[in-house]
């Protein structure tokens, strides 16, 4: 099958640091994937850059990277609308070991860092919960 590939990318403006996403959708006529790829870096001068509309459509939970990790590992994620923003971690047996996120977040891309150094190498779960919507994804410590 031949595959198709559409993109677009929005890029935000604030101070000197830019915060790029890329998303991305690939179908091959039976499945469509989609990623988001962020990035923030410093430049003096950026030159082509395209604005588009900046409203967020949907909830997502990325998966972490890197994942398998040791000892930390980054969660992205995004929310739609603003309100309460809660993000645990629990172990296999539903045991909840941090809480990256409790307060109060703006709508739009967000990202958190967690630091595995205080449990033993495993399987973990990081749970979103944002107004009425809860995503759940896996991620796997090895030290």
């Amino acid at each position: 099958m031949k595959n198709s590939f559409q993109h677009s990318y929005v890029c935000h403006l604030c101070d000197v640091r830019f915060f790029r996403t890329w998303y991305v959708e690939a179908t091959d006529g039976i499945d469509t994937t989609q990623c988001k790829l962020s990035r923030t870096f410093r430049s003096p001068s950026i030159q082509g850059v395209e604005f588009t509309d900046q409203t967020v459509k949907e909830y997502s939970l990325d998966q972490n990277y890197p994942n398998p990790f040791n000892p930390t590992t980054t969660i992205a994620y995004t929310i739609r609308t603003s309100g309460l923003v809660r993000l645990s971690v629990f172990d296999v047996l539903g045991r909840e070991v941090a809480v990256l996120v409790h307060n109060v977040q703006t709508a739009g891309d967000h990202q958190v860092t967690f630091s595995g150094w205080n449990v033993t190498s495993g399987i973990y779960y990081y749970k979103l919960q944002a107004g009425n919507e809860v995503r759940l994804k896996k991620m796997v410590l090895v030290k």
